[in-house]
């Protein structure tokens, strides 16, 4: 490859030094709902996936909900500051012994179902070591298309629209 004058990179390092115009920038990072900062702001959202998380808990890697919001509510940041989480974000949802039974929701192939989660209180665990929170959880008894979800979503993205724009055209926004 040739070099490029007075720079001293090739064609190719050039190309790769700056993202190629016109594209969308795209925001991929997630806020965190912690209950015992959170618990006054309740959620609601699509519950779109349940992934396996780092090693971000003291007892090791986690299962975390990925809940796109319909509803704005509260998240902390990485300094553990409450922050605004809008609706069309993607916030974790820690899953917790109380609310595994939601994963039913989130491996569903064809179709996503709206939550509205509610931290309660803290309850011992049987064990008498741990903690654990308790939530009231609510279900929309009307799911939507997983498939037109995601096309939606990524939609958004790609033209850098945010908020209700992340959101599928006919999904409840409130």
């Amino acid at each position: 490859m040739s070099e490029l004058p007075n720079k001293g990179k090739t064609r190719a390092e050039e190309n790769l030094s700056k993202a190629p115009e016109g594209w969308a920038k795209l925001s991929i990072s997630r806020k965190f709902y912690k209950a015992e900062k959170c618990m006054d702001y309740p959620i609601k959202g699509w519950l779109i996936a349940a992934e396996q998380m780092g090693e971000e808990s003291a007892n090791g890697p986690f299962i975390g909900y990925i809940i796109r919001l319909t509803a704005p509510t509260k998240c902390v940041d990485e300094g553990d500051n409450l922050i605004d989480a809008n609706v069309g974000d993607d916030i974790i949802l820690v899953a917790t012994h109380a609310i595994q039974k939601l994963a039913v929701f989130a491996n569903d192939d064809s179709r996503v179902a709206e939550m509205w989660i509610k931290p309660l209180k803290k309850i011992k665990h049987s064990d008498g070591k741990k903690s654990l929170w308790e939530y009231e959880v609510h279900v929309n008894p009307k799911p939507y298309d997983r498939k037109n979800l995601e096309a939606e979503a990524f939609k958004a993205m790609v033209s850098g629209k945010e908020g209700n724009a992340a959101l599928p055209a006919g999904a409840p926004a409130t």
